[in-house]
This record gives structure tokens, sequence and C-alpha cells, in this order.
């Protein structure tokens, strides 16, 4: 089989189309040079205070028993380390989730519904990291869908090249069944029982990568030279999908405090209609954008709890039904 995945792009709408028709695309120039500096210098920073006080994510690569949370082992530098929950680790890292030109292509992936993101993580990589299993990234909906319930997104912060560990991937992969995949039962990482054909997505620092969360891929392993990568990897889900980083519940208040609506909305503070909704924990706490709702304790007679009401009474938002009404087209 001869796979053929689509060239890099700096046009929305080839990029669009590629991502419909191979299930993954190359938006070039997407972070400026001096964004890209700022970026990795602000990653790099915080992973290695991470590590220096026994708070970092570290493993080999896959996706199995060999990670571990803590310092680097006998003194050696972990193949790969990852900075987890990045909203909380730099507004640099909140500028980028809310790119623009990124949430043009979930609204035209999720064909305008609304979104969330659904996680932010930083990737540093370095020699002796394996690869991982080719496996798809909604793997916890256990049924075909007929569009993406979740679109991944890889800002490369470094040049992603087949050696260095660039995500592998099957094109036009997305409209099937997933891969097989089995459990190593000595290491604990997913394997396929059998080899799958792949392509490496090889994209220039400052690109971003969107791939449907449907198609085959897998990290590649990082077979040369000492050179570190730097990545961040950002998915967006459909509102109904549980947040892999749970916002509502991780942000640090001066992190919310700092937020617009929109961003907020972005983030989970926004009911989705039935769902998502947010009471507060504490007179004046964080809730959701389209509904305030007032802070109501368990109330008993005698005692000095009292409700909180909001300024104003708000109607329930309506749910969407649209997409009831029209037939889904791939």
């Amino acid at each position: 089989m001869n796979l053929i995945g689509p060239a890099p792009t700096k046009d929305i709408e080839q990029g669009k189309r590629d991502l419909d028709e191979f299930g993954y695309c190359i938006h070039e120039d997407l972070l400026y040079e001096a964004q890209i500096e700022a970026t990795k210098a602000r990653l790099l920073e915080q992973a290695e205070l991470e590590e220096e006080q026994g708070g970092a994510w570290l493993g080999n690569g896959g996706r199995g028993g060999n990670t571990w949370v803590g310092r680097y082992r006998n003194g050696q530098v972990a193949p790969k380390h990852s900075v987890r929950t990045l909203l909380n680790k730099g507004r640099i890292f909140i500028d980028i989730a809310t790119h623009p030109i990124v949430l043009a292509y979930m609204r035209h992936a999720f064909l305008g519904k609304d979104f969330i993101l659904c996680s932010a993580t930083g990737g540093i990589m370095r020699t002796d990291s394996i690869a991982q299993a080719i496996h798809i990234d909604q793997i916890a909906i256990p049924f075909p869908t007929p569009i993406p319930v979740l679109v991944n997104t890889i800002f490369c912060i470094s040049d992603f090249e087949a050696t260095r560990g660039a995500t592998r991937v099957v094109p036009r992969s997305h409209l099937g069944p997933p891969p097989p995949i089995d459990l190593d039962p000595d290491t604990k990482d997913m394997i396929n029982p059998k080899p799958i054909e792949t392509i490496p997505a090889e994209a220039k620092a400052g690109s971003v990568i969107v791939f449907d969360g449907r198609l085959w891929h897998g990290g590649g392993a990082f077979t040369s030279g000492t050179e570190v990568r730097y990545s961040l990897t950002m998915p967006y889900t459909l509102p109904f999908y549980r947040q892999q980083d749970c916002y509502p519940a991780s942000l640090h208040d001066c992190v919310y405090e700092s937020l617009s609506d929109a961003e907020r909305a972005l983030f989970g503070f926004k009911t989705g209609g039935p769902a998502g909704r947010i009471d507060p924990r504490s007179p004046g706490d964080r809730t959701n954008v389209d509904l305030k709702a007032p802070y109501v304790p368990e109330l008993r007679r005698g005692s000095d709890k009292r409700a909180i009401p909001v300024e104003q009474v708000q109607q329930f938002p309506s749910l969407d039904l649209s997409h009831f009404r029209k037939p889904v087209v791939q």
C-alpha cells in the first residue's frame, strides 16, 4: 500500500478539505517565531521546576506501565516529559488554545456545534522515547460516529521529523473501524497485534497538525540525534464528552478570574443544553457563563446557613435541536 497524506498548507479552506479527505491536515506558520521561542522557554522552565520539585509526569513515550510521577530515575533524564493542565501554567498557552484559526477548524469539524477544550498538555521528547501503538483518540466511544466526537491538535514548537518522533498516521483511516489493539502483559503498554503501515506527519515548527479523533495514528519513536523536541497537544470535543482536564474543578482561581466569558465557555463553563451545570461551592464562586446559579447549601430550620440568590433570575438555555432536523453529511 502506498500511503499519501496532504501537503502542508497556509490556506484554511484547503486545510478543511484535507481534514475531511485524509482525516488530518497540516497548517503551516500558525505561530510566529517569537511566539515559538517564548512557548518553548515557558514549557521548559515549567518542566524543569516540576521535576526538581517532584511533580513531573514522566515516561518512556508509550502509554503503559513505564510512566511515573515525580523525579528522574537514577539521575537519568526521562525520554518523555509531559507538562499537564497547561492553562494553569501560563497565559501563553491559553492564547494558543483560543487561536482563531484552530477554532475555525473545530467549527468545521463539529458542523458548527458547540465544542470545548478537552485538555492541554506540553510534550518534551528526547532520545530513546519509544513509539506508541497505533490508536484513535476517541477510543472511549464504543461505537462508530458519523462525525468526530473529538478533534485533536498538535502545535509543533520544534520541527516534527520522522527520526525525532513525528506522529505517524494512516491517511483516510478515519472513515473506517478503529485499529486492533492489545495490551502487552509485561510492559502494560498498548500494542498492535499486527504491523500497521503508516507515514510520518512531518511539519515545521510553528505548524499545527489537526486530526480527526477517528484517525489511526500514534506518536513515533525518537531514533536519532540528541536535540529535544517540544510540542503542545490540545484536543477539543463535543460538550457531552467528559474533559480529560476537568477545568471547572482544576483551574486555579487566579486563572479563572483572568478569563473572558468566551474563554470560560470554551474551557467548559457553559451548560451545553442539559449538561455541564456548575453550582457555586461558596458565595460568589465560579459558575456557568450562560446560567448564573445561586449558592444553595444544605438548609435546615434553625441553621445560620443561607442561600445567596443571583441578582437576576435567568431562564435555562434552550437545547439546540437543529442537528436533528437535517441529515449529517460526512
